[in-house]
């Protein structure tokens, strides 16, 4: 599951999409767009987020729709954000870009409804990535055969999210293992 929402002040846009992954062998994507002034709530459509603690807990809401899923998601904080190196980027002469981003580690938990099928979060491992304009969400499932406990460790976290960084298209789940299972 992937998600996200951007908002492009300069550009008078909103943003938003939501993906999943359904057995390695379907991705659905939704993704809309709206003018963002006067409205500046961060809500498209039937997707919307709430800032419930500002770098502690943001709650996802996609309704029903005409996509095949829907889910109701919490991804609090498991670790303090990290910033990242400023980027700079000169063309010519001129500045083209100049902005910070952090990620932070998180844990997710909900619902999640996919072609007719229920699925409960319950402490996922999930990254939140914000860049320039927008925040984009990773909430991977928890694997079948792990044996560990509710909490994982930050070590694992941390391998999970670097294997994840480098090869966005594998699955990895909690426990580090790759994982075949939707």
């Amino acid at each position: 599951m992937s998600l996200g929402i951007a908002a492009y002040n300069n550009m008078n846009v909103l943003d938003g999409f939501a993906a999943v992954h359904v057995a390695r062998a379907r991705r659905h994507n939704l993704r809309m767009s709206r003018e963002l002034r006067p409205d500046m709530t961060q809500a498209l459509g039937k997707l919307r987020m709430e800032v419930v603690s500002p770098f502690q807990e943001i709650h996802y809401i996609l309704e029903a729709n005409d996509a095949p899923f829907q889910f109701d998601m919490v991804f609090q904080k498991f670790m303090e954000p990290v910033l990242e190196e400023p980027h700079m980027h000169r063309a010519h002469g001129r500045v083209t870009q100049d902005y910070l981003r952090f990620n932070q580690l998180m844990t997710a938990s909900g619902t999640l409804q996919i072609e007719g099928r229920t699925f409960t979060a319950a402490r996922w491992f999930g990254w939140r990535d914000h860049r320039a304009g927008g925040v984009w969400l990773q909430a991977l499932h928890r694997h079948r055969r792990c044996r560990q406990a509710q909490a994982v460790s930050p070590k694992v976290f941390a391998r999970s999210e670097s294997i994840l960084r480098n090869s966005m298209e594998m699955t990895w789940c909690c426990c580090g293992m790759k994982c075949a299972q939707a």
